[in-house]
């Protein structure tokens, strides 16, 4: 029980961490917007490139790294090559800008992704399938490759490194393939410096697989290391083993590649600005017609100069302009903001939802700084309890120290003691009907964690709060038996969370419910184990792990 209650601690576990670390990486409360950082451009030794196009490339990379928060996915955050599935691709993976990533927005990516991204950013082409291992397929891009058999001299690995580093060029992806294992790719971009997706502790993604734990710190995400770090002692990147590298570089293959509008825009507007929209709709809840979204766009001037953006907001149908100092014209927003050399300018407006929406509608405004998008959070439309509906479950959950029933029985009881009707399955059934499967072979799986919209609680379950992660037994190009293969695996935030939401995992077959009280705690609804926790407190909790399968979050009340 213990280790399924910490996947609700997310955030408290992270809170933890953080409160030991430096300002620099500490988030800010999820509403108010993060002190983001970003690369300063230095005006006396302006940079040169081969072409506008691989500029285009290494200041979407730099756009990347100066986030230290990313984007997470709507649904898939992953998708790897199972046996028999290879076919199956993460949708999400080329949609979102790398300015589109704030503290209430983060992601997960790999290493081969990610370079993968910053191309179809820069190109709006999709340079290449998933794996590193295609790196060494692709042929075509290669520059220069070396197979590594583990018997050089050190003279033979110095030469080799020496040759390894006189070829690169800005925009190459500097990849390595280890014989039986994973590989990793890296960016150059120029004056000997790398940008690569990297996690602490090694991984190759910001997401820990083996302990699924968050890790937002910047040394989790998008990290710089230098060329000639490569090769030496300390780094985890070096020839040695039985090992393939290679230099690919897309343009060789993509000839007439033109970099986008967009790449153009950030090149000619955003370098050395670092840009990010927030929303009072805070990540999970849902909005209703009538309410009020405050929007809040911060932008940060690492450069030595003043800068003057155009910034455009159109609103979408469901929502209308109600207050700030924006120009409107019908549904555009517009501002011209001057932001002073290393200064920070707030725009702050309000809109409001309304009356024609439809629970479940997906609200998402279209918002443009200097012609690159950066937009917020999707805000969702569904029915809330009240805050009196809430007081009273808080109540009755606070009197629940004996039960005799359990599970979801014990949630409706709850419910209908405060004065509200609720219909709900057995946790098992709720949980195990609301992601589709898929049959291999003659057996049905689950081989992502997508919703399924045919199913009864497919209204209930909280935005995004949903997932979970599984083990595989084979996965095509490792030779691991058992691997934790994670498709969805952002557990929510504490402040995501509503009271009265019922939370019902899977680990090891069997099932586990609880229910959201206020003050920041949960009640364990299981046979035997009814008892009202801590979210902030319990120390097993904070140092340990969902379990694997699946997880929802649903929120009855959008049902009714």
């Amino acid at each position: 029980m213990k280790r399924i209650i910490a996947f609700l601690l997310a955030l408290t576990m992270m809170l933890a961490v953080f409160a030991a670390c430096g300002e620099e990486k500490k988030p800010a409360a999820n509403n108010d917007p993060i002190d983001i950082g970003g690369k300063t451009e230095d005006e006396e030794t302006p940079r040169t490139f081969a072409s506008k196009e691989i500029e285009a490339v290494v200041v979407t990379a730099e756009a990347y790294y100066a986030r230290k928060a990313f984007v997470q996915y709507d649904d898939l955050s992953m998708v790897a090559s199972i046996s028999g599935l290879s076919s199956i691709r993460r949708p999400d993976r080329l949609k979102y800008n790398p300015e589109d990533g704030t503290s209430q927005f983060t992601w997960y990516t790999n290493c081969a992704s990610w370079t993968y991204d910053v191309y179809y950013q820069a190109w709006g082409q999709d340079i290449i399938a998933w794996t590193t291992s295609s790196l060494q397929q692709a042929t075509d891009m290669h520059v220069w490759t070396y197979a590594v058999t583990g018997e050089e001299t050190e003279e033979e690995r110095t030469q080799t490194l020496e040759e390894f580093k006189s070829l690169v060029e800005p925009g190459d992806i500097l990849c390595c393939r280890h014989q039986g294992s994973g590989g990793h790719a890296m960016l150059y971009i120029g004056d000997g410096q790398i940008l690569h997706s990297s996690g602490s502790g090694g991984g190759s993604a910001n997401y820990d697989y083996g302990k699924n734990t968050d890790n937002l710190e910047a040394k989790g995400t998008v990290q710089s290391k230098t060329l000639d770090s490569i090769g030496s002692s300390g780094d985890n990147y070096y020839f040695f083993g039985e090992s393939w590298w290679g230099i690919v570089r897309p343009s060789l293959r993509y000839t007439e590649a033109k970099a986008t509008e967009e790449a153009i825009n950030r090149i000619n507007n955003m370098q050395g600005i670092v840009a990010e929209k927030q929303t009072t709709a805070t990540v999970g809840h849902t909005v209703k017609a009538g309410d009020e979204i405050t929007f809040t766009l911060q932008i940060k001037n690492n450069n030595k100069t003043e800068k003057t953006l155009e910034i455009i907001d159109t609103l979408p149908a469901a929502l209308s302009y109600v207050s700030g100092d924006a120009t409107a014209e019908g549904n555009v927003l517009k501002w011209n903001v001057t932001v002073p050399a290393t200064s920070t300018q707030k725009i702050t407006y309000t809109v409001k939802v309304n009356s024609d929406v439809k629970d479940g509608d997906k609200i998402e405004s279209n918002t443009t700084i200097g012609g690159v998008r950066v937009n917020s959070r999707p805000v969702y439309v569904g029915k809330n309890l009240s805050a009196e509906q809430q007081s009273a479950i808080d109540a009755q959950i606070t009197k629940t120290t004996a039960a005799t029933v359990y599970g979801t029985d014990l949630a409706e009881k709850i419910y209908a003691d405060a004065g509200i009707t609720i219909s709900l399955d057995s946790a098992a059934d709720i949980v195990n009907g609301s992601f589709k499967t898929f049959v291999k072979g003659t057996k049905p799986v689950t081989t992502h964690f997508e919703l399924d919209t045919s199913s009864k609680y497919f209204n209930m379950v909280a935005p995004t709060m949903y997932g979970g992660y599984q083990v595989v037994t084979s996965m095509k190009g490792y030779t691991s038996e058992v691997l934790w293969d994670g498709y969805r695996t952002k557990t929510p935030q504490v402040n995501q969370l509503m009271i009265g939401d019922i939370v019902i995992c899977t680990e090891g077959g069997k099932t586990s419910s609880y229910m959201i009280a206020g003050g920041s705690r949960v009640l364990c609804l299981d046979e035997g184990k009814v008892e009202l926790l801590s979210l902030l407190e319990s120390k097993n909790a904070l140092t340990s792990t969902i379990g694997n399968d699946k997880f929802v979050i649903i929120r009855p009340a959008m049902a009714q």
